[in-house]
């Protein structure tokens, strides 16, 4: 440690003379020879370091090791009787920037892999003042071994890696350290070999061929429970997950409204949380705590260090993440999918635990199937029913939807009426033919557009249609995002030629109008451009989520004469929450990808 005195060599040379003999001629005494002089090479190069790659005395130690503290444990387990310290020497290098490599291979080279007095003693893996003269009595004694790699890493960079040190040669290396930390030339060339032993001999996560592919998730998840979720992973034969990684899971909330009328609180900041993991071959099984709102969130699941930290970018593998719906106690679950015969099949059943009875007497509790045609002229069609007279449990009960009444695509909205559910959230199937006559049945997610006031984040991109509440009876906000509307829009070449947004004629539903800023149920944005539309038609129709059998259909035309937010009268539609529909339609042409979401219609029942 710094520069150990050297050692002196002192030759004494006695010459005897007997006092009975006569004096003998007189010898020459020869000095004693001076000490070898210890020639140290003086630091000429700096390389940069390369994670993988062998480290050399002349490797740039102020470097980013990618070396995970769950590797540095694997192999102080193999080598010495040392507690795990992987985070420690990970956190030294976080904190002081020296390369965990370096100061594992320096703490092994000095304390002859940890079984030294000083190092079982007095927890000084690095022989930390141990001056030649006395290294026991002055090595420092730490109360830990995680306070001597702290101290020692601080050390190292502010004494020899910095132009300020004291010990600073211009050279971030080991070469450059070896000129005061040792007396021994040949020091660094030991660190070097404990150095390279550290990365052979543990195998990374990459080196492995370790992956992580399907994630299983549970039937139901429920708000504020824990779950078991399973993993598949696959790795290189006889390899397995390291015992030293941890897995964590964040819950990133996507809409946590869903036909709520009440806004819930907002979620806290999505964070990291510690899920609890068991591994057998092929299958990791997670138990993860479920947020305490209902909605559909995003899971993330990711492997971590032994300390929770994120792994080296490098060694890094990914779980995919997944769109959960996370249910309330006593809701009830719909579906709908392709059968058989031209028609779908529609379920219920109870999220558990528990049943689903109905509100009133049995002929109240209705699961119903409608069609919402992509067709303006078209109008909405009911198509199968059924009183569901038992009690709703986990077992599904099944409904057949025929489609030879549903004019094609359309959306087939399926929900349940007057039951005790908690919550009631229609199940949403877009309805097509391929060009071979097949049904193609596609699930998208529907998104509550409040919940971007709930989790106080907008969507990166504005739908091609919104609506939106406006907190006024009867009344919604429709807006064009100017993409679509250039889709189809020509530029006026005359001012007089473009109606303006300040009016416009009056809608099927009502009269439609422009609103002043202070109206605008939407964000603030900049004014878009007035475009002409060759006549198309902005359509919104609208369904209940639960209520009284007879849905509001009409479908309300407003000419899309120009982008912004508009004023469209509902009138005739009951207030709650509904599912509302809404698509630009072109003249003589398809209609434009629509905009589906749960929307809370202000005002009292007609």
């Amino acid at each position: 440690m710094r520069s150990r005195s050297l050692r002196l060599a002192a030759t004494i040379v006695g010459v005897f003379v007997a006092s009975t003999v006569v004096a003998a001629p007189a010898v020459a005494v020869v000095p004693p020879a001076p000490p070898p002089v210890v020639v140290k090479p003086f630091p000429a190069q700096q390389d940069a370091y390369r994670p993988g790659e062998p480290i050399t005395v002349n490797t740039d130690i102020l470097s980013s090791s990618d070396m995970a503290a769950w590797a540095i444990d694997q192999y102080l387990a193999a080598h010495t009787k040392l507690p795990p310290l992987g985070t420690a020497f990970v956190k030294a290098e976080r904190d002081y920037g020296v390369n965990a490599i370096v100061l594992v291979a320096i703490a092994m080279h000095e304390s002859g892999w940890g079984t030294s007095d000083i190092a079982r003693i007095k927890k000084n893996l690095f022989g930390y003042n141990a001056y030649d003269r006395d290294p026991f009595k002055w090595a420092t004694t730490f109360s830990s071994y995680a306070e001597g790699v702290d101290v020692v890493a601080r050390y190292i960079r502010d004494g020899y890696l910095q132009p300020d040190g004291p010990w600073w040669t211009g050279f971030r290396t080991l070469r450059s350290v070896n000129l005061a930390y040792a007396s021994s030339p040949h020091w660094q060339y030991g660190v070097v070999r404990h150095a390279n032993w550290l990365i052979a001999e543990v195998p990374t996560l990459a080196s492995r061929q370790l992956r992580f592919g399907t994630v299983k998730l549970p039937d139901a998840m429920h708000a504020a429970t824990t779950s078991r979720i399973a993993v598949r992973w696959t790795a290189k034969k006889g390899a397995t997950i390291p015992a030293g990684i941890r897995f964590s899971a964040r819950w990133t909330p996507i809409s946590i409204v869903e036909t709520a009328s009440v806004l819930p609180d907002r979620p806290a900041e999505p964070d990291w949380l510690t899920a609890r993991a068991t591994s057998v071959p092929g299958t990791l099984t997670l138990s993860v705590k479920a947020p305490a709102a209902p909605g559909l969130w995003r899971l993330d699941l990711d492997p971590r260090d032994t300390d929770g930290a994120e792994l080296p970018s490098p060694d890094h593998p990914k779980i995919v993440s997944s769109l959960v719906r996370v249910y309330a106690r006593g809701e009830a679950v719909l579906a709908v999918g392709a059968s058989t015969d031209d028609a779908l099949v529609a379920t219920v059943r109870s999220s558990g635990p528990g049943v689903l009875r109905a509100a009133e007497d049995p002929a109240t509790q209705d699961l119903e199937a409608w069609a919402i045609p992509l067709d303006a002229t078209s109008p909405a069609v009911r198509l199968s029913s059924l009183h569901v007279t038992e009690s709703i449990g986990p077992t599904a009960v099944s409904l057949k939807v025929p489609l030879k009444k549903a004019p094609l695509p359309a959306l087939v909205v399926v929900r349940l009426t007057g039951s005790t559910a908690t919550r009631y959230v229609p199940a949403v199937a877009l309805v097509k033919r391929s060009s071979s006559g097949r049904i193609v049945v596609t699930n998208p997610w529907i998104v509550d557009p409040r919940s971007a006031d709930a989790i106080g984040r907008t969507p990166s991109e504005p739908a091609p249609v919104d609506v939106v509440g406006t907190g006024v009876d009867g009344v919604l906000g429709v807006r064009l995002s100017a993409a679509v509307v250039g889709l189809i829009a020509t530029p006026p070449t005359d001012s007089s030629s473009t109606t303006p947004a300040t009016g416009g004629p009056t809608a099927q539903g009502g009269p439609v109008a422009s609103p002043s800023p202070s109206q605008s149920p939407g964000p603030s944005a900049a004014p878009d451009p007035v475009l002409e539309t060759s006549g198309s038609q902005v359509v919104v129709r609208s369904i209940a989520v639960t209520g009284p059998a007879r849905p509001s259909l009409d479908a309300p035309f407003l000419p899309a004469h120009a982008t912004g937010t508009l004023q469209l009268s509902v009138d005739g539609i009951g207030p709650g929450v509904r599912l509302v529909v809404a698509w630009l339609q072109p003249d003589g042409g398809s209609p434009t990808p629509f905009w589906i979401g749960w929307l809370e219609v202000a005002g009292s029942a007609p």
